[in-house]
């Protein structure tokens, strides 16, 4: 009977070398992580650079001055939104308008629910804090929130709520919002940021998004 089974033993192995390989062809590949913007702490393979490699941003000047505030300001990049919205990531409604006064030719509104997030920028403990103007994108009540898209001595990427604030008809400075000092970062290191804005209920208007580089005082 042995002699008469090996033909059955054979094409069962082969049935079985040929599920096999289908499994491995069918099975789901691993997805790669999507980097800043989930919520999510897996690495992402990004990681804080040396001073050398990432340099934050320096200079400014006192734009906020006539609201009471004598910090230095640097714009963030492409945040004057004059020449569109290079490196800006713009999803769910968001877009370019007329700035509509305030000697402002262009702007950015975030309707409910939109968001935008900046391009890629270098910061450090020197770097404190941000602000920019607002206003309202429609009759509604709006607010605007704004998270950082940062990456962690161990490479992780991470999201943290940094600031929010309230948007009216009129133009208007924003309160400050934090920057370096959500940083977990080593003394003198820099690392890779990015801004999210996300338009609240009524949404919001944004121009002239500035960077406090405190070391340009």
């Amino acid at each position: 009977m042995s002699c008469c089974m090996t033909p059955l033993f054979r094409r069962l192995a082969t049935m079985t070398g040929t599920a096999a390989a289908l499994v491995v062809i069918l099975a789901p590949t691993a997805q790669a992580w999507p980097g800043w913007g989930s919520s999510s702490t897996k690495s992402n393979k990004a990681r804080s650079a040396a001073p050398g490699e990432c340099t934050a941003l320096q200079g400014g000047a006192q734009v906020f001055l006539r609201n009471l505030d004598f910090r230095n300001y640097v714009i963030a990049p492409g945040g004057d939104f004059e020449n569109g919205a290079p490196g800006w990531t713009l999803q769910r409604g968001a877009r370019l308008v007329a700035g509509q006064g305030n000697a402002r030719s262009t702007a950015l509104a975030l309707p409910g629910g939109a968001t935008a997030t900046s391009p890629v920028f270098c910061a450090d403990e020197t770097n404190p804090t941000f602000r920019m103007f607002s206003s309202t994108s429609s009759w509604l009540p709006g607010r605007i929130h704004a998270d950082l898209l940062w990456t962690d001595e161990s490479g992780n990427a991470r999201e943290t709520a940094v600031g929010s604030d309230f948007s009216f008809r009129s133009w208007r400075p924003t309160d400050s919002m934090l920057l370096a000092q959500v940083l977990s970062l080593v003394s003198g290191n820099a690392t890779p940021v990015q801004l999210r804005f996300t338009g609240v209920w009524g949404g919001a208007l944004l121009d002239d998004v500035y960077i406090d580089p405190a070391r340009g005082r």
